[in-house]
This record gives structure tokens, sequence and C-alpha cells, in this order.
């Protein structure tokens, strides 16, 4: 039995804890992955070049909840997607397309959390922004609720920084802490006579 369970462990646990993501992560699985995704983005962004604000949403809306896992690409009823506000998010479809034809090249090897996250990178790049390498090695998730969506709204910079807070996204507090809280202080800058 002890041989069994630490069979079970090295042919499972370990390969788990030694998965991280890195530049090239289907250079040998899928090489033209990077490829597929950069076309599609290309073909996508000259029809409709706000194709890169929509998929910086969609990677955003997406990252937020549970981390970068394409949980809220899953289809269901109570879904992060049929979230309030996820309402506005686009380009599911571009997504889907990717997918497809990334399944016809490489069957179960590319995840959507790495297309996705791709598919972003190659969309700014093609805005005029940074290109960059950018590790992969993402796994989907697997669960999609939408009463785990909280995300910050727009206006309020102060509950937004108390929200990411609540994530544990201290980085994010960072940026939006050096902007800092002036609400108090408008009336005061316009109020000059």
């Amino acid at each position: 039995m002890m041989k069994f369970s630490s069979l079970l462990v090295l042919f499972f646990i370990f390969p788990i804890a030694l998965a991280q993501l890195r530049v090239g992560f289907y250079s040998r699985s899928c090489p033209q992955a990077e490829t597929i995704v950069r076309n599609l983005v290309r073909q996508r962004f000259g029809v409709d070049p706000t194709v890169t604000a929509a998929l910086l949403r969609m990677h955003f809306h997406d990252c937020f909840v549970r981390g970068c896992d394409a949980s809220l690409l899953i289809d269901s009823t109570n879904s992060e997607k049929t979230a309030g506000p996820n309402g506005s998010v686009r380009e599911f479809d571009l997504i889907d397309r990717i997918k497809a034809q990334l399944e016809a090249a490489c069957p179960s090897t590319v995840s959507c959390a790495d297309i996705i996250t791709l598919a972003t990178r190659d969309s700014v790049a093609l805005a005029g922004g940074p290109s960059y390498s950018i590790p992969t090695g993402r796994r989907d998730g697997l669960v999609s609720n939408n009463v785990d969506v909280a995300l910050p709204g727009p206006n309020n910079l102060c509950r937004r920084s108390r929200q990411f807070v609540h994530q544990q996204r201290d980085e994010r507090i960072r940026r939006c802490g050096s902007f800092g809280c002036t609400y108090r202080w408008s009336g005061k800058l316009w109020s000059i006579q």
C-alpha cells in the first residue's frame, strides 16, 4: 500500500507542484499556438480595432474573480458570464474561433486561459502598444459562479481600493492608491472665484 501511495504522489501531485508558467510553454506540444492566436487576432483587428479594448476588459474580468483561469468563458445559467458586471464583456466568439483552430491543430493542448492572455497581448501590440513575450501554461478553471463576481465600479477609487484588498491584489492596490482619493477636495478645486 505504501508503494501505491508513493506512486500516486509521484504521478499526480508532483507534476502539479512543478507546473509553472514559462515563455514558450507550448513550443513542443503545439509550436504554432501563438501564431494561430496572433493571426486570428490580427484578422479581427482589421475588421474592428476596438477588439483591443474588448479583450483587455475580458482579461481583467476573468483575472479579477478567480485568477486568470478562463472561468469567465464557462457557459451555464449561473456562471460568471451571466453576472451583471460581465454583461458588457464581448469577443467570446473570437476566443471560440481561436480555440477551434487550436483544437484542430493540437487537440486538448492549449488552455482557454492562455488563449485570452495571448489574444490580449497580441491585440495590444496591434493597437500600437508594446509587443512582449508572455509566460504561458495556465490551467483552465472548472468553477464559475455569478455570485463570485464583485468587480470594482468605474467611478469610486477608494471603494475600488477596498475591493482590491478584499481580493488580496496588493500590486493593484498600489497602482490604484497612487492616484489618491480626492472626492473631498473636488468642491474646493472648482469653487475658485
